[in-house]
């Protein structure tokens, strides 16, 4: 499977939430809604864990950002949308996929920050596959 292959299957579930806000997508172009999600691939990799060429194990990172208003709520909304999220993506192999095909190895809500403009909470997703 490929870097690429595994960020679709992310992307996928990820628009089958219910009531999903907007996607900003990597490289493509966006109306400044909010809320919205940020999709990021900041991180891929492979290894052969045998040594001996051929067989490789692909690991990467997921990071999808919640963006909501600048409210007096503590981030409550922005917190709230974040769990959901990391709820769709449960240690172990993706339910809709057959065993071994992507993993996730770990999902979680970072800690919120402000910017300018808006308040967001990252929600980091570590795959294998």
């Amino acid at each position: 499977m490929t870097p690429n292959e595994a960020f679709t299957i992310i992307a996928a579930r990820l628009r089958a939430m219910p009531d999903c806000p907007p996607v900003v997508w990597p490289n493509t172009n966006f109306e400044p809604v909010l809320p919205r999600l940020i999709f990021q691939q900041p991180v891929r990799g492979a290894n052969d864990p045998t040594l001996g060429g051929g067989y490789k194990v692909r690991t990467g990172r997921a990071v999808v950002i919640v963006a909501t208003a600048l409210v007096d709520d503590f981030g409550d909304a922005a917190d709230t949308l974040a769990t959901q999220i990391e709820a769709l993506f449960p240690t172990g192999p993706l339910p809709t996929q057959p065993a071994g095909v992507l993993t996730i190895v770990q999902s979680q809500v970072l800690g919120g920050y402000q910017t300018d403009t808006d308040w967001r909470v990252p929600v980091q997703i570590d795959w294998r596959a």
